[in-house]
């Protein structure tokens, strides 16, 4: 059941990742936040959190079973890691 969740998870988190691409590459910087983005399946949307830094770097998190395992992409290193790892 988790690996479903997390596979769920995973899917969301590449969209939303190309949410802010496109945006930023519309806007020339990054989305001060995600309210724009429709999530494909609304129930995940409370296990995502999103930040930027003066425009020029994201962070996109994601937990899965509880906040204290999480996934994340940072657009400064160009990947995605895992915490606690």
């Amino acid at each position: 059941m988790l690996f479903i969740k997390w596979s769920e998870l995973k899917k969301e988190a590449l969209e939303i990742r190309k949410f802010v691409y496109n945006y930023k590459e519309l806007n020339k910087i990054f989305p001060e936040n995600i309210l724009e983005y429709e999530f494909k399946k609304q129930k995940l949307a409370k296990h995502f959190s999103y930040r930027t830094a003066n425009q020029q770097n994201f962070v996109l998190q994601y937990y899965i079973g509880t906040q204290g395992t999480t996934h994340y992409y940072n657009h400064k290193f160009g990947k995605w890691s895992y915490y606690p790892d």
